[in-house]
């Protein structure tokens, strides 16, 4: 019988890329082609796009994404099955119903081994379509390894520790769309890596809502964070370990102490501190006020001199008034973060922050957004300037081809949300090399140099 052809679309987070996999490697194992969705959707059997719905902006994404897989489709004579999975379906079913009353299936935050069964009687169309499958208490559970397959070429890869999400800040519906913080039990994470790096992969990029939070539901205090990535530093093999969307009132002395030792940790901390004054805090439920978090940096930068920190900001919040905002911005020059993220604040149905008043007219909160920005590209540009002259190990990630130059990242950038490392080389280099690279400029967001 003819293989089944099973594409991939793949939008949101850096979790959904980590689901693909999974999926594309339990359809793999049971005969089925799986891919990304690239060019006509007529070879496809099924196309499963992962969704993301977290916000507006990325809900926005969802819909044109589902509404271009569905107007191609409409135009053929062989019409693939349309499957949209994950966020979305489980917080907003009603509205992808509505808007697209042709796709053929609507699977909410469910276990991937039923994904793959929905997917499979779906495509060799042995159920009537359409159906939906949503769990009103979504709580999926990895409690065995899974044999992951990329669907892209790269020497990268993100370990997923956790999902879910037990803060209760008032912007974010998480908790309402993956349900309650559940670790990933060890030996899982551990082989999972094993089978990451087997495969070539050199840098781990450990993420979770909060990484800081791993083991507390399953080991208590005898196993957590600290645990895990001494476990995942001692696999053999030259791999850099990145930690991501770290709580900041629960990164430890222990946890700085093992950064600053363990050659494989990236001296690099993704922090997500929201807003700097402690009014806006209270309001969006963040435990926490500008001296504890001034002090957290200090003592990040005394115990890792090269440590990066990078951080999100939400700009417009309700009842972020100029004189708050003043005192944000004012505090972000003070820190002079490395690395910064601003988003606009987005009013979610069903979120605390939904209710409050002193809302930020949408203007305003563009125009603070645009100051941030440019402030930020100041201090970037400034901190960028301190690495000129120095030497940086480089995992080359691309070569634009017929010439010398190549683009890298070092430590100091993770994949997908940081800028590069641009120089050239005489020597012919390939993606996945490591090499050192001399800095002769920079700029707000590049690195500019030369290998040695």
């Amino acid at each position: 019988m003819k293989k089944k052809k099973i594409g991939i679309q793949v939008l949101g987070c850096d979790k959904n890329t980590v689901d693909s996999e999974y999926l594309a490697g339990l359809l793999h194992k049971k005969g089925v082609n799986v891919s990304l969705v690239e060019g006509s959707v007529e070879k496809y059997d099924a196309i499963v796009v992962f969704s993301c719905g977290f916000i507006n902006e990325a809900r926005r994404e969802s819909i044109s994404a589902i509404q271009s897989l569905v107007s191609q489709r409409d135009s053929l004579t062989r019409r693939p099955r349309i499957i949209v999975a994950g966020c979305m379906p489980q917080v907003f079913l009603s509205e992808l119903q509505r808007k697209f009353p042709d796709v053929d299936a609507f699977v909410g935050i469910v276990d991937i081994n039923t994904l793959v069964r929905i997917i499979q009687a779906v495509a060799q169309e042995k159920i009537s379509t359409p159906i939906t499958y949503i769990h009103s208490a979504p709580e999926v559970r990895i409690d065995r390894p899974i044999k992951r397959r990329p669907l892209q070429r790269r020497h990268y890869s993100f370990l997923r520790i956790a999902d879910g999400c037990d803060h209760r800040c008032t912007f974010c519906i998480i908790p309402k769309i993956k349900g309650h913080y559940r670790s990933v039990p060890r030996e899982v994470l551990i082989a999972e890596a094993e089978q990451l790096v087997s495969k070539g992969i050199k840098e781990i990029n450990v993420i979770a809502q909060d990484i800081t939070r791993y083991g507390e539901d399953i080991y208590g205090s005898e196993y957590g964070l600290v645990e895990l990535l001494k476990q995942l530093a001692n696999i053999p093999g030259e791999f850099w370990i990145r930690l991501l969307y770290c709580y900041p009132t629960r990164i430890t002395g222990e946890l700085i102490k093992l950064i600053a030792n363990e050659p494989k940790i990236c001296p690099y901390l993704d922090i997500p501190l929201q807003h700097l004054d402690e009014d806006i805090l209270r309001a969006m439920g963040r435990p926490y006020s500008w001296e504890r978090t001034k002090k957290l940096i200090r003592r990040l930068r005394r115990a890792i001199p090269d440590i990066t920190v990078r951080s999100t900001f939400i700009v417009g919040f309700p009842g972020e008034t100029e004189e708050r905002f003043q005192r944000l911005k004012q505090r972000l020059q003070e820190l002079t973060l490395g690395r910064v993220g601003f988003f606009l604040y987005s009013d979610e149905k069903g979120t605390k922050a939904n209710a409050l008043p002193g809302k930020v007219p949408r203007r305003i909160a563009r125009r603070r957004l645009n100051e941030l920005a440019r402030l930020q590209a100041g201090i970037a540009r400034s901190i960028h300037q301190r690495w000129v002259g120095s030497i940086k190990e480089v995992l080359v990630e691309a070569h634009f081809p017929r010439t010398k130059l190549y683009l890298g990242r070092s430590q100091s950038e993770a994949p997908e949300i940081d800028g590069f490392i641009c120089f050239t080389s005489s020597r012919r280099l390939k993606p996945g090399d490591k090499v050192n690279v001399h800095i002769d400029r920079a700029d707000a967001y590049e690195l500019f140099g030369h290998i040695v």
